[in-house]
């Protein structure tokens, strides 16, 4: 059990003995005492996160990581393999997880015991944060340098470490599952924080061997577009066989005396010159995926209700 860091009301949380040796360790290591109230702050203040430590801003399926990855056939395996690595730092964590470390100016060259490079590395001083300019780094964020570097290099991979946080990153994010800059797409996991139950992600997601051709990021990823793709494709089909066909209907029973008309989010003119009823707030755009908010056109000739979505750019396209 422990409590804190700080305040009237600090937080209590009930975590493993070898989560709060680590968690008071990073702590400790932290250069000045508010970057160690921040630490223990989002551990201790996070613990309603099913998996504190573990940090996905679009690189991968939240979902996917989640669900998905404890349910693979190597889990256990990773998992009992990366607990003896939740100690470790810097580049001793990188080379514990196989990597044969090529030291440059001022990045890293990740290469496979084979020697084949993988990835671009930074390794931040304490003082360094990843998203934050450093002069060490030319006045650019280290993520920004090492991307530039790899690139350079044709390079798929740039990762980040900082003691006992690590982050992954692609230099494309067209495969990643949110749509973010490159600098903002990220995996990361906080050592300090994981859970010793969670350790499999370490391996799974940072290893050589996940990073290899085909490794296990691939398929992860490619696990993660497809549930991405399967959701779409289910809330599209509820939006138009649930929600539409319902909202056709209570226009429709308000409206009936029209023969068509056009509901729309703003007041601009309907291309055909129907009457439009005018609601603020609609935005059926993510349902088609338009950048600009799309008229849902009502057929109300007594035969029942017919609906479309369809943006201004494009023809309306009639579903039944």
């Amino acid at each position: 059990m422990v409590c804190g860091p700080a305040g009237d009301n600090p937080a209590v949380l009930d975590i493993d003995l070898s989560r709060a040796e680590r968690l008071a360790g990073a702590a400790l290591g932290e250069p000045h005492r508010h970057l160690a109230i921040c630490i223990l702050a989002e551990a201790l203040e996070g613990g309603s996160d099913e998996h504190p430590g573990l940090r996905n801003k679009g690189l991968l399926a939240t979902h996917e990581l989640l669900y998905g990855v404890p349910r693979r056939a190597d889990w256990e395996e990773a998992t009992t393999r990366s607990k003896a690595l939740l100690t470790e730092r810097g580049q001793d964590l990188v080379e514990k997880l196989g990597y044969e470390i090529e030291t440059r100016a001022r990045h890293s060259v990740l290469r496979s015991a084979g020697g084949r490079a993988q990835a671009v590395a930074v390794f931040l001083q304490e003082t360094e944060q990843a998203d934050q300019p450093a002069a060490r780094f030319e006045n650019q964020t280290p993520v920004t340098y090492a991307l530039s570097h790899a690139d350079r290099d044709n390079l798929p991979w740039v990762v980040a470490v900082r003691g006992g946080t690590i982050r992954l990153y692609s230099t494309s994010t067209s495969g990643a599952a949110g749509q973010r800059g490159r600098a903002e797409t990220f995996v990361e996991l906080n050592l300090p924080l994981l859970a010793s139950e969670q350790a499999g992600y370490l391996l799974l997601l940072f290893s050589s061997s996940a990073l290899a051709e085909g490794g296990m990021i691939t398929e992860i990823q490619q696990a993660s577009s497809d549930y991405a793709s399967e959701l779409s494709a289910r809330l599209r089909e509820r939006a138009y066989k649930e929600v539409v066909p319902r909202l056709a209907v209570a226009v429709a029973n308000q409206v009936g005396h029209l023969r068509t008309f056009t509901i729309a989010a703003d007041k601009r003119r309907d291309p055909n010159r129907q009457p439009t009823l005018h609601l603020n707030g609609l935005h059926p755009a993510p349902i088609v995926r338009a950048r600009r908010a799309c008229p849902v056109s009502v057929d109300t000739n007594g035969l029942g209700c017919s609906c479309c979505l369809y943006s201004r750019e494009s023809r309306p396209s009639r579903r039944q």
